[in-house]
């Protein structure tokens, strides 16, 4: 479903994120991860610590080879709860809990809310690709209107000086998806066709947000394993690739 690209990139923070646990849940479900398996099987741990998302987006790759895969259907309405948009990527999904943080509760606040704007562009990531398969222009196009005006709401919003970059970054990607989407709207009014290959620009957005992932990581190294997990979660998600 993915194109997997490496890119390397290197984390200046230590590698004291801890060791990647190799997790089997309920439904037998393989999940890397860098803190202990929780209502899961922890069958084994990987000596070299998980300190970069390309590493732990190796990982997870690998786990979703072991994993069956599930269908997911989105319906012909594509009207998608966000653990639903998770679901049909796949990928797991972990909710920054703010009552865990060491932030001051405004900025532990600002850094939710971010993260529920990430939750939505998932959403309108997830319908848009299947309203491309589908060949379903109106649905694109509502699609990017609904870009739009995530990315005009999220351009308002006050962060603290430690999450401007994080807004600037997340914001960029998001208006790069949103130009993804457009480009290929307009391909199609020429060919009929939607082509499901990457633009440029996801590609950009793709670094964009292994940047940002590396960024919370150092600056915010006291979080809880739940909050640095969710670190990844959100914005892997988000990344097409």
């Amino acid at each position: 479903m993915k194109k997997f690209i490496l890119y390397i990139f290197i984390l200046f923070a230590s590698n004291s994120y801890g060791e990647a646990y190799k997790c089997i849940n309920a439904q037998g479900k393989t999940t890397y991860q860098e803190a202990p398996c929780k209502n899961a099987t922890q069958t084994s741990v990987v000596l070299n610590p998980i300190n970069s998302m390309s590493a732990a987006k190796t990982q997870n790759t690998l786990a979703a080879k072991e994993t069956p895969t599930t269908t997911h259907s989105l319906g012909n309405n594509y009207n998608l709860t966000v653990e639903e948009a998770y679901a049909a990527i796949p990928h797991n999904r972990t909710i920054f809990v703010p009552k865990q943080s060491l932030l001051a509760v405004s900025e532990s606040s600002m850094l939710m809310q971010l993260f529920d704007f990430a939750d939505k562009a998932i959403v309108l990531k997830v319908i848009a690709a299947k309203a491309m398969q589908a060949n379903d222009t109106p649905r694109v196009k509502q699609t990017i209107a609904g870009y739009d005006a995530l990315i005009n709401h999220l351009s308002t919003l006050t962060t603290s000086d430690d999450l401007k970059i994080v807004k600037t970054n997340l914001l960029t990607a998001i208006q790069k998806h949103r130009n993804h989407f457009q480009t290929k709207q307009t391909e199609f009014q020429s060919t009929s066709h939607y082509d499901q290959s990457f633009t440029p620009d996801i590609h950009e957005a793709s670094r964009i947000l292994q940047q940002t992932y590396g960024l919370l990581m150092r600056t915010f190294p006291q979080e809880s394993s739940n909050n640095k997990i969710a670190f990844y979660d959100y914005l892997c998600a988000l990344d097409f690739i």
